[in-house]
């Protein structure tokens, strides 16, 4: 896997790709217990990552960005 693109920025890939031992896909099961299914509440736990990590995430990129501007 390459770690940038043509342009120079990374190439990330974020998500579930190790399969379960059972034969099933993590992201199958991992959708199952975000949205939930047929007599199976859901139970989310991405939405709220992703809500409490947005704000330390930017914060973290505009500090980067700053750093690397004040170099130029």
């Amino acid at each position: 896997m390459r770690r940038f693109n043509k342009n120079g920025n990374f190439n990330v890939k974020v998500g579930f790709s190790d399969k379960r031992s059972d034969g099933k896909s993590n992201s199958l099961i991992a959708g199952v217990l975000e949205y939930g299914k047929h007599g199976q509440q859901p139970k989310p736990f991405m939405q709220p990552a992703k809500r409490t990590s947005r704000k330390p995430c930017i914060e973290a990129m505009q500090k980067k960005l700053e750093e690397e501007v004040k170099k130029l």
